[in-house]
């Protein structure tokens, strides 16, 4: 199990869809830059930028997608280019579809925690960290009042876990389907459901997928709220991979 969560993690941390996912965020971030740093203010620190920046950038409403591209398609390739037939003389299907489901996670969760964490450093090399707030809405606020370290520390592992989670998800759908195509078009679905359709119709605005990964959004979700959501996409992710992923394959040996 060890040997071939290793290689596995390897595989897929290593890939090309993960540095493709990896600098589109760093890009995403960059972007808002140009205009944060045209008009700085002396007042405002490295975390405060940070913050900022998030405020202005796309990657919310694309991270979905994001943390769905480094391996959530990975059981469909496989099942494609008949690998179980082979592997599974050498391993059992259960060591495959735990290491599948810990190894997705982890690199999608590290696909933004790494991204973010390098450009968050590199604000506090140029501006350091002061005592000055600045105007924080979103679920953790009031922890920003009392801390900026704790808070963005919150904000950077509520990232990480909110990426595992969702594109958990999206492997456990992966095992419905056959195409790739769908699995990279329905994070983006889900996107302007919950956080353009619903909201705009007053309907459900805990949904907005969008705050899960920027918890500065200003919704009506709570911390709380942000942490039952993901595990609730985790919990869906997980069981749809088991029945008609693990317990599919184990009818058909």
């Amino acid at each position: 199990m060890k040997t071939f969560l290793i290689f596995d993690f390897k595989r897929a941390f290593f890939s090309k869809k993960t540095l493709i996912a990896s600098l589109i965020v760093l890009a995403l971030l960059l972007i808002p830059c140009y205009s944060e740093f045209k008009f700085q203010d002396p007042r405002v620190d490295g975390i405060n930028y940070f913050i900022r920046i998030g405020g202005f950038t796309y990657l919310p409403f694309i991270a979905p997608l994001l943390a769905s591209i480094p391996f959530s398609s990975s059981y469909i390739i496989d099942k494609e280019k008949d690998v179980f037939s082979k592997l599974f003389t050498i391993i059992e299907p259960k060591v495959y579809f735990t290491s599948r489901l810990i190894v997705n996670a982890l690199v999608s969760g590290f696909v933004f925690l790494i991204t973010k964490t390098i450009f968050l450093i590199f604000l506090i090399s140029a501006y350091g960290i002061n005592n000055i707030h600045i105007d924080v809405t979103g679920a953790f606020s009031p922890i920003y009042n009392k801390s900026k370290i704790a808070y963005i520390i919150i904000s950077l592992l509520i990232t990480f876990v909110s990426a595992a989670s969702f594109s958990t998800f999206i492997l456990g759908i992966s095992t419905l389907t056959k195409s790739k195509f769908l699995i990279l078009l329905l994070p983006l679905f889900y996107v302007v459901v919950t956080a353009v359709i619903l909201p705009s119709a007053e309907l459900v605005e805990q949904l907005n997928v969008m705050a899960l990964f920027q918890i500065d959004i200003y919704t009506k979700i709570t911390g709380i709220g942000i942490i039952f959501y993901d595990l609730i996409l985790f919990s869906i992710g997980s069981f749809l991979f088991y029945c008609f992923g693990y317990k599919k394959m184990n009818k058909l040996l």
